[in-house]
């Protein structure tokens, strides 16, 4: 470990502490587990390891720009994921005028001209409020307000509930009324403008069917809220399609690139479908046997989605609490609607074998991600965990990697596309950055000789009590039965900050 170096600057340094290089934890034909630890200035390692119900604080990576963020209450930290030795830049949260003790959300845009050039920052918290930075070097020149400030318009009691980044110059933001908004970031006569404009439809058949024009769902129930919105790839006529996932019901929009354009077009809603989760739960009821019924419905609730890159569907992370004492998840796969009023049927179901109490910490709702290789894999990340799962026919393959230090805790993470891996990075609070590559077709062929054979396979890696203890299991098996052959376990040495 080399010695701690610190450099005095106004609001960034850096210093010297941790691993320098990726450390590899485990290598096999199926995976690849790397871990870096990073030297980080002590604020960022406090606001990493803050306790969540006394500083609640929101974390993740940007797989394009390579920037990590942490963002309390008060500071947003914004580095670079990829250096041992980042600079740390530190950016202020305006306070809430609800007096609302949540943190803001972040993203982070990208310079399209400049692969190199440091992405700009975009800060937005619950009450609406928005602040813009054009590069995060902008930290050093905090005290001149750089930063420009625009409220959201929001209705009574509304808030910003989650944010996600359309391409370089634009932002959606998703709200507990169920509404979206369109940040747009242009440059007019010399200086930046940050525009925030809610999507609307205009009336006629949907809009009738809807009872309005400006939110298709509507409500002001917890049901109703968004609480995640999934981007898809840009098409051949530069406009792409947006999901916004609430508890019960999903909307899908077509949004157009803004490509720093002062004059945009018109967003478009394609569907939107409250019926989705009766639907989702009278199908999971039916996988295992059960009647459907309203109390047993009410129990199951959608957690997030991901779109299946290069296929015209999308999948749904939900979880199912209407066995006693169990909380149990799975995976839906649904065709993505082509025209209006289209009823969104699940055509697959996929029960995962992660079964845990809901984890009550601020920030620690599950998240999917899905990378576009072939087939495809989807990510799903919990607040001390993290599901492989390997969508093909017939069965595909699942592994679990676990965290066993209880106050380590995944914050956010991205995936991305490297050769013919599936590669997955998180943030974690106590442990550094987790990379985790899946060569997937070594694992799909896996996957077919193990259907035929009806075998499947099991893993434990285990890592001693003071630092962390990472469980694989893999499963690959036909629909009718599995059989399981145990490996010897390994030993892990990992790193901390």
């Amino acid at each position: 470990m080399d010695s701690m170096m610190e450099r005095d600057s106004a609001m960034a340094s850096f210093a010297f502490r941790g691993s320098r290089e990726p450390v590899t934890l485990l290598e096999d034909s199926f995976f690849r587990v790397r871990q870096l630890v990073p030297s980080l200035v002590p604020a960022v390692v406090d606001a990493l390891r803050a306790d969540p119900y006394v500083s609640p604080s929101t974390g993740g990576i940007d797989s394009d720009t390579e920037y990590a963020y942490c963002a309390t209450t008060q500071k947003c930290h914004v580095w670079r994921a990829t250096s041992a030795a980042p600079t740390c830049f530190v950016f202020p949260v305006p306070s809430s005028s609800s007096g609302e003790s949540s943190p803001p959300h972040c993203v982070l845009l990208p310079r399209p001209l400049n692969a190199s050039a440091e992405p700009a920052v975009l800060l937005c918290t619950s009450d609406g409020q928005l602040c813009f930075w054009n590069a995060v070097s902008d930290a050093f020149t905090i005290d001149s307000n750089t930063s420009l400030d625009v409220c959201v318009p929001l209705q009574t009691n509304e808030r910003i509930t989650t944010a996600a980044r359309v391409d370089s110059s634009q932002a959606l933001l998703g709200t507990s009324h169920a509404r979206l908004f369109s940040v747009r970031v242009f440059m007019h006569r010399g200086e930046y403008q940050v525009v925030p404009t809610v999507l609307s439809e205009s009336r006629g058949l949907l809009g009738r069917w809807f009872g309005g024009n400006s939110h298709p769902i509507g409500g002001t129930g917890t049901e109703c809220a968004i609480s995640s919105l999934v981007v898809g790839p840009a098409g051949t006529d530069m406009h792409c399609l947006v999901l916004a996932v609430s508890a019960r019901h999903v909307q899908f929009w077509c949004v157009p690139m803004a490509m720093g354009s002062t004059v945009p077009g018109t967003p478009r809603l394609v569907n939107a479908d409250m019926g989705i989760h009766r639907t989702l739960a009278s199908r999971i009821l039916y996988a295992r046997g059960q009647r459907y019924s309203a109390a047993d419905a009410m129990s199951i609730e959608i957690l997030d989605a991901a779109f299946v890159l290069n296929e015209e569907e999308f999948v749904v992370l939900y979880v199912d609490r209407s066995v006693p004492s169990t909380t149990s998840y799975g995976l839906a796969l649904i065709d993505v609607p082509k025209e209006p009023g289209t009823s969104l049927t699940p055509r697959q179901i996929i029960p995962l074998r992660f079964q845990g109490a809901n984890d009550p910490r601020p920030g620690a709702r599950p998240r999917l991600h899905v990378a576009g290789t072939q087939p495809s894999v989807a990510f799903i990340s919990f607040g001390r965990a993290v599901i492989v799962q390997l969508l093909s026919d017939p069965c595909g393959s699942d592994e679990i990697l676990q965290l066993r230090h209880g106050a380590d805790h995944i914050l956010g993470s991205c995936v991305a596309v490297s050769d013919s891996d599936a590669r997955w990075k998180a943030l974690t609070a106590t442990s550094g950055i987790w990379m985790v590559d899946f060569h997937v077709p070594y694992a799909q062929q896996q996957a077919i000789e193990y259907v035929s054979s009806s075998h499947g396979l099991e893993r434990l890696t285990a890592v001693n009590n003071q630092h962390l203890l990472a469980r694989w299991t893999r499963r690959l098996a036909t629909c009718k039965s599995a059989s399981r052959a145990r490996f010897g376990s390994m030993m892990l040495h990992t790193h901390s900050n």
